[in-house]
């Protein structure tokens, strides 16, 4: 299972060098080392302060690719997009919460740099780059620990995780995707995965999240 994250937009692709540099002037602490963004597929390695991470990364070409990445929605149209969207550029992760914030930021810096706009697939709704960065640093401020904080502990000891999702919460399938990336059937759900310094965190789709952060209820 994965979850994905697509910037619609019209023209090429900027470098890694300068996603990288759009990151650091938004105060997005992630870095990509230089490369060539068009020809990038498959897994981008990232870091995110001093942590290694990285997301899945490929690019739909065509019209008619973007409005099938738009019919995954229900409620959105291919003409609720700008007529001269012609790719998506797709961030996709599994379960890890660094790799989240890298996809997140990452496709908001992106965005800006294109002037295309954001489709994540926890909300059918078209983000502006302006939004879409809003959410990452949103995202950010809420699930990235300070490097000289200590992470918070329960009473047992263990790591306090993200809180599960609702059982009774609703899940949307993707559907077919275009690379074939996304079975028919697939949907976001909580998961337990292992990060790097071996801790377990349960992750989850970015709409519960920020629902349970208004509620005051995430660590």
């Amino acid at each position: 299972m994965s979850i994905e994250i697509n910037v619609l937009f019209r023209g090429k692709l900027p470098d890694k060098k300068a996603l990288s540099q759009a990151m650091a002037e938004l105060g997005f602490p992630l870095t990509i080392k230089a490369g060539s963004l068009e020809r990038q597929r498959g897994f981008m390695p990232m870091r995110l302060q001093r942590e290694e991470t990285g997301v899945e990364f490929d690019v739909f070409d065509g019209r008619a690719a973007v409005e099938d990445v738009v019919a995954c929605f229900d409620g959105l149209e291919g003409t609720d997009l700008d007529p001269r969207f012609e790719r998506s550029a797709n961030f996709r992760w599994g379960g890890d919460e660094d790799q989240m914030l890298a996809g997140v930021c990452a496709a908001a810096a992106l965005a800006k740099l294109v002037n295309g706009v954001v489709l994540g697939e926890w909300e059918a709704k078209l983000l502006s780059p302006e939004e879409a960065i809003a959410l990452a640093r949103e995202t950010l401020q809420a699930t990235l620990k300070p490097e000289s904080t200590p992470t918070a502990r329960n009473p047992s000891g263990r790591h306090q995780a993200i809180p599960e999702a609702p059982a009774e919460a609703t899940q949307r399938s993707r559907g077919d995707r275009p690379d074939g990336a996304h079975p028919a059937g697939s949907s976001l759900s909580a998961r337990r995965i292992p990060r790097s310094d071996k801790r377990q965190v349960h992750v989850q789709d970015l709409a519960l999240f920020q629902a349970a952060l208004e509620s005051g209820l995430a660590p």
